[in-house]
């Protein structure tokens, strides 16, 4: 049996999947910070509250677009294993850091979309720009979207020999 270019490309839709989530949330996410902005919530004040308020708006609905790619790679793993890894890897590299630094901003605040209520331990942009958890976590995920791209690569050399 000849193979083709064309079978090469067999499940590349998968990977269409991740950055077409990537452009939703993206994109959700701007609406969304702007429909539930609130009195303090601009750049330039402290705490930063307009920078909390759009990460965790976005690594919330990171966190579900990485659910939902982790999914269909889980579900195409059998037969498609080369994109499926890619899939997998590609979307903890795009939306992993984004649903650490959400929940980072879950665990440091408290009631961040009330407006004079709000509490966080961060009191000015450069505490929160500079939080070595939130460092920590991200580089983090992109070690674990690397060791994700090595185990997808040994898995899909196994799978073709």
């Amino acid at each position: 049996m000849t193979r083709t270019w064309k079978d090469g490309l067999r499940g590349a839709w998968l990977v269409a999947i991740g950055l077409a989530l990537y452009v939703a949330a993206g994109q959700a996410s701007l609406w969304w910070g702007e429909s539930l902005r609130v009195a303090n919530d601009y750049p330039g004040h402290n705490p930063p509250w307009y920078f909390i308020r759009r990460d965790a708006i976005t690594g919330g609905l990171f966190a579900a677009a990485l659910a939902l790619s982790l999914t269909a790679a889980f579900l195409g793993r059998r037969k498609y294993p080369a994109y499926a890894g890619m899939l997998a890897w590609m979307s903890v590299l795009w939306f992993g850091g984004g649903v650490w630094k959400w929940l980072v901003i879950l665990m440091s605040t408290h009631d961040a979309t009330e407006g004079g209520a709000s509490t966080t331990r961060w009191t000015t942009f450069d505490s929160y720009l500079a939080d070595p958890v939130i460092i920590a976590g991200q580089v983090g995920v992109y070690v674990f979207s690397i060791l994700i791209a090595i185990v997808s690569i040994r898995t899909t050399r196994r799978a073709a020999a």
